[in-house]
């Protein structure tokens, strides 16, 4: 699992993009190269986002929130509309000319390998809602060969997506809290990084990514198999749960 940080500042009174260091935020099973596991994918937990791969409850795995946005058709997008699939998650903006065009770029590997998977979506949530209508989306969606079958760009309430990356994702990439005192940014900025993140069918996070290489995005694209797998196991063993439970509520009657 692949994961270095670029961050892009959006702040009240102007847009810029530069790279920065990896956020010190993050744990070293989540920055190192290598997963500790390929048979299936950790979820994570607490507030460091920490993987774990082997429990038998996640009721409280990191997940994201619920939400009611517009896409670049002006259509109603929201939270319901992830349900069951399985989501690819960033954040950019139209006007940046730092990291977001290689991030969409790389994106379109995703997209390219998943034009036929209609049980995932590609989200990418606007930093700069104020200046990114769906019309301006609609036009930037074209003009990058987005296909909107598969992939959903978002904009809407600021303050909600914001909270919503940094509750949800840690996708702050400068925190407000580790900052020094001068440094530090106010609520209204916001530092998105170049991660990308795999959430599964109740939108929990499943995977973090570097949007930057395309080896990452191969392995999203291949860790996207792993939890269809993982799935479909899962609903599997739901139906015989419920086969046998209903076999033996024959057997009771009779």
């Amino acid at each position: 699992m692949r994961v270095f940080i670029a961050i892009v500042s959006i702040s009240s009174l102007f847009l810029f993009c530069k790279e920065e260091k990896i956020s010190d935020e993050y744990p070293k099973e989540i920055t190192d190269f290598a997963s500790f596991r390929t048979d299936r994918l950790p979820f994570f937990l607490g507030k460091d986002m920490r993987p774990e791969w082997d429990r038998k409850n996640w009721s409280d795995a990191r997940s994201l929130e619920e939400f009611s946005l517009r896409d670049q058709a002006s259509s109603s997008f929201g939270s319901k509309d992830l349900d069951g699939k399985i989501s690819v998650v960033s954040f950019f903006f139209t006007g940046c000319q730092g990291i977001c065009p290689l991030l969409t770029s790389k994106l379109k590997i995703v997209q390219s390998a998943t034009l036929d998977q209609n049980d995932v979506v590609i989200l990418s949530f606007s930093v700069a809602p104020d200046a990114d209508t769906p019309e301006l989306l609609s036009l930037y969606a074209k003009k990058q060969n987005i296909h909107y079958k598969r992939w959903k760009l978002v904009t809407g309430d600021k303050g909600k997506i914001y909270t919503l990356a940094r509750r949800s994702l840690n996708a702050d990439a400068y925190s407000a809290q580790n900052a020094p005192a001068a440094e530090r940014l106010s609520s209204k900025d916001f530092l998105h990084s170049e991660n990308v993140y795999l959430l599964d069918e109740k939108r929990r996070i499943r995977g973090v990514y570097s949007g930057r290489m395309d080896a990452s995005m191969q392995e999203l694209v291949r860790d996207i198999g792993v939890l269809r797998k993982e799935i479909l196991e899962s609903k599997k063993d739901t139906e015989k749960g419920r086969t046998i439970s209903i076999n033996a509520m024959e057997y009771g009657n009779e």
